[in-house]
Order: C-alpha cells, then structure tokens, then sequence
C-alpha cells in the first residue's frame, strides 16, 4: 500500500517478469481527479499503456498495448483448440478477441454498449445463471440459451 490511498499490484508472468501492474484504490481513500490524472499523466509520458475506465476504482498500466485478439489466437494454437471458441468480456478494450472469437458474450454492468462489438450480452448478475445454463448444454452454446440477448 502507498500511504493510505492505493495499492500497486504486480502482475507477474511465469519467468517472473513484470507484465502488467494495477493502482487500486479500492481498500484505501478515495482517490482525487486531480491526482489520478497526474498519475496517468506521467505514466502516459513513460511511453506505457494506460487502461483506465472511470467506473472502475484501479487502473492498470502496460509496458505496450494489449491485443485480446492476438492473445487469443495465440492460445486456442497452444492449447490445439479446433473448434469454436467463445470469448466473453465487458468493454470496447476486448473488441479485438470478441472479433476473433466464434461467439461473442459481453457482460453489462450498467457501462455504455455502444463501441462493443460483441453479438451478444448477459447481464452481469444473471451470468452465473447463464454459465450454469451453458454447462447444462454440454458448453454448446444457443442463443436460444437464457439470461443473454442479441447485442
């Protein structure tokens, strides 16, 4: 923790390298506009990649942007996946992936939908009702399945 504010998590990869660390404010006081965007500011000026959404109380920082689309690919190749995929996230940050995915699932908390290009959405306290629907199906998805909509 930093003083009475933030927490600085480190997110480490398997060599144990530095990949990603998140400002987290959730456990601390209220951090101000005026210092977060200092914040921002400055890293931003380091040249790294800031990913920040004004409903979330972190914010987390890259040392280059991240491409959801290029991870995914890249994992259903190492795990020898063949057959559709499903990607599920919640913001315009995982276009990339819901574009490469066969089925696109957005969840909505109450965020704008506007730039998500996900075919479809489940509202965030209905997700678990919808993942338990999933398994029911053996993981064959439908959009017929419950608790989700076309986007």
């Amino acid at each position: 923790m930093i003083g009475e504010r933030f927490y600085i998590e480190r997110k480490l990869g398997k060599s144990g390298r530095l990949l990603v660390f998140s400002i987290d404010w959730r456990r601390g006081q209220e951090i101000s506009r005026d210092l977060l965007g200092a914040i921002l500011n400055k890293l931003s000026q380091e040249g790294l990649c800031v990913s920040y959404n004004a409903s979330y109380p972190f914010v987390d920082v890259f040392a280059a942007k991240p491409d959801k689309g290029r991870a995914l690919n890249k994992l259903k190749k190492m795990l020898g996946i063949k057959g559709e995929v499903m990607f599920i996230g919640d913001s315009a940050a995982d276009n990339p992936a819901f574009d490469k995915a066969d089925v696109s699932l957005c969840v909505s908390h109450g965020q704008p939908l506007d730039e998500v290009r996900s075919e479809f959405v489940v509202d965030y306290d209905k997700l678990d009702l919808f993942l338990s629907s999933l398994a029911r199906n053996e993981l064959d998805f439908s959009p017929s399945l419950p608790h989700i909509r076309s986007k």
